[in-house]
C-alpha cells in the first residue's frame, strides 16, 4: 500500500511552493512509511509515500523514462510486469530499475492511453508528460486501489485518500446529501460521488486525461460475463484449479515478509493450500474475539480452533491475537476514522486488528480470502437465484397466494416468494440495504439516487 498525490495547474502556472503537496503526503504517511519522493515542475506537482514491496533497493518514485519527458507515481502492483518488460526490452526500451511501476511508464510511452488494456494488476497511477503538459491517470478494473480528485478552481488535485483532500480550504466538505442517502440504502457509497460534496472518485476501469485546464474521463473496461467452453476431455474443476494456482503464484511477494490471514474457513484455507506449494516457510495470522459472557459459546465469536487445525496441517508458523469486547469497542473510533469514508461492513473490525497485528510483526503483505464468496457464490443469497429462476415461471397470482399462506403459517420461504415479485436490483438491495427507497425520503428527507440503484445492473456494477 502506497499513497500518491498530484496537483496540476489549469494554466501551467502552479507555484513551485510544495507546502500543499507536502501536507497531502503527510496525511497519508501511514500508507508509505518507507520512502517519499516528489516531482515539482511548472504546472505540476506529484508525490508519493511508499511501502516498499517490489524492487526495494531501486524502486523509488517518481520514476522517469529515458529522456525524463515522462514521470510516474503509482500505488499498486502489476502482475504481468515480467512479460511486459521482456516485450518492451525487445522493442528497445531502456529500464533503470526492476520496479513493476517502470513497466507502466514505458508501456505508456509505447501505446499511450491504450496501455491500460495490457496491464494486469491493481493500480492507481499518474503519468506526467512534460512535452505535452498532459496528465494521464488510470484506475484498475475493479477498484482495489482508490483515487479521488477535486477541482480547486485554478488547478485539480488527486490523492489516494479522502483525508489528503478534505482539509484543503477550497474544497467543499459539506456532506453530499445524495451520497448520505445512498449510504443508508446500500451501506456504502456507490458511483463517482463521495461523502464530501466537493470530492469525486475516479471510477474503476476508467482513466482520466488533464490537459488545457480540462479533465476528460473515459471508461476502458466493463465487466461482461462470458462462458468458457471446454473440450470434452477437460475437467472443469481441474481447469479452474489451474487458473487459481496461476493467480496465486504470480501474486507472491518474494522480497518482504508476508502472511495469510487465516480464519479456518474454506476461503483462507484454500488460499493457504495454494500458497503452500510455493512458500514452504509460510506463516499465518488469526484474529479471534472473546465471547462476551460465559453463557455464550466461544465458537460463535471465534474460528480459532479451525484455524489452528489448518495451520498444524500445513506445519506453518501461526500467530494469534485474541481481542476482547472492550478492546474492540475502544478501537472503534479509530477503525471508523481509518476507513476514510463510511462503510457499514462489520468485517472491517477484524481486518483492522489483523493489519495492526501484522505490522507489529514486520509483515508487509497479508493475503486474505476476501471477495471469494462473491466470485464463487458462497453466500446463501446467491443460491436463491436458482429458486427465483423457477418461481418467476409461476403466475404472479399463484406466488402471491403461496407467499400469504406460508407467511400465515410462519413457514420458511415467504421472503423468497416476495423477492420473485420484485426486480433483481430491488431484492438484492433488500438483502444488504438498511432502508428501502420508499423509506428514505421520510427518514432523511433526501430522495434516493436512482442512478445509484441502476448501477446494480451487471454492466454498471463497478
Amino acid at each position: 500500500m502506497c499513497g500518491i498525490a498530484i496537483l496540476v495547474s489549469k494554466s501551467n502556472s502552479l507555484s513551485t511552493n510544495d507546502a500543499l503537496l507536502t501536507h497531502m503526503l503527510d496525511t497519508m504517511q501511514h500508507r508509505g512509511p518507507d520512502d517519499r519522493g516528489t516531482l515539482i515542475q511548472a504546472g505540476i506537482q506529484m508525490g508519493m509515500v511508499r511501502l516498499s514491496i517490489v524492487d526495494i533497493s531501486s524502486g523509488a518514485q517518481p520514476i522517469y523514462n529515458e529522456d525524463n519527458s515522462l514521470a510516474i507515481v503509482c500505488n499498486g502492483e502489476i502482475y504481468n510486469a515480467n512479460y511486459l518488460r521482456n516485450h518492451l526490452l525487445e522493442k528497445g526500451h531502456i529500464f533503470k530499475t526492476q520496479s513493476d511501476v517502470e513497466v507502466i511508464l514505458h508501456l505508456y510511452e509505447d501505446m499511450g492511453e491504450q496501455c491500460v488494456s495490457q496491464i494486469e494488476g491493481i493500480f492507481a497511477f499518474a503519468i506526467w508528460n512534460r512535452h505535452k503538459n498532459k496528465l494521464f491517470l488510470a484506475h484498475d478494473r475493479v477498484g482495489v486501489k482508490p483515487l479521488y480528485y477535486s477541482d480547486l478552481g485554478t488547478h485539480f488535485a488527486f490523492a489516494s485518500e479522502l483525508r489528503a483532500l478534505s482539509w484543503i480550504s477550497e474544497i467543499d466538505t459539506n456532506i453530499h446529501p445524495t451520497a448520505f442517502s445512498d449510504y443508508h440504502t446500500f451501506r456504502y457509497i456507490p458511483g463517482e460521488k463521495t461523502i464530501f460534496t466537493g470530492i469525486q472518485r475516479l471510477l474503476p476501469g476508467h482513466f482520466a486525461e488533464v490537459t488545457r485546464g480540462t479533465i476528460h474521463i473515459h471508461r476502458y473496461w466493463s465487466p461482461h460475463p462470458h462462458s468458457i467452453h471446454l473440450k470434452n476431455d477437460r475437467n472443469p474443476a481441474y481447469e479452474l484449479q489451474k487458473l487459481m494456482d496461476a493467480s496465486v503464484k504470480r501474486q507472491l511477494s518474494t522480497e518482504v515478509d508476508s502472511a495469510v490471514l487465516l480464519s479456518g474457513g474454506l476461503d483462507s484455507t484454500g488460499l493457504l493450500a495454494l500458497r503452500n506449494r510455493y512458500v514452504k516457510t509460510d506463516q499465518a495470522i488469526t484474529i479471534a474475539f472473546e465471547a462476551p459472557s460465559d453463557e455464550t459459546p466461544q465458537v460463535e465469536y471465534s474460528e480459532l480452533t479451525h484455524a489452528k487445525q489448518v495451520a498444524d496441517h500445513f506445519h506453518i508458523e501461526h500467530a494469534v491475537q485474541v481481542v476482547s469486547a472492550d478492546e474492540a469497542l475502544e478501537a472503534l473510533p479509530q477503525i471508523i476514522a481509518d476507513l476514510d469514508e463510511p462503510i457499514a461492513d462489520p468485517t472491517s473490525i477484524p481486518l483492522w486488528f489483523a493489519s495492526r497485528f501484522a505490522h507489529s510483526k514486520n509483515i508487509k503483505v497479508v493475503y486474505s480470502g476476501e471477495g471469494l464468496d462473491e466470485l464463487f457464490a458462497g453466500y446463501e443469497v446467491y443460491g436463491h437465484t436458482r429458486w427465483l429462476n423457477q418461481l418467476v415461471k409461476l403466475p404472479i397470482s399463484w406466488r402471491l397466494f403461496l407467499r400469504d399462506q406460508i407467511a400465515r403459517h410462519h413457514l420458511r420461504g415467504a421472503g423468497l416468494l416476495q423477492r420473485s415479485l420484485s426486480p433483481i436490483e430491488d431484492w438484492y438491495q433488500g438483502v444488504g440495504g438498511l432502508f428501502t427507497p420508499s423509506e428514505l425520503p421520510t427518514i432523511l428527507r433526501v430522495p434516493p439516487d436512482h442512478h445509484a440503484i441502476s448501477a446494480l445492473k451487471p454492466q454498471n456494477c463497478i
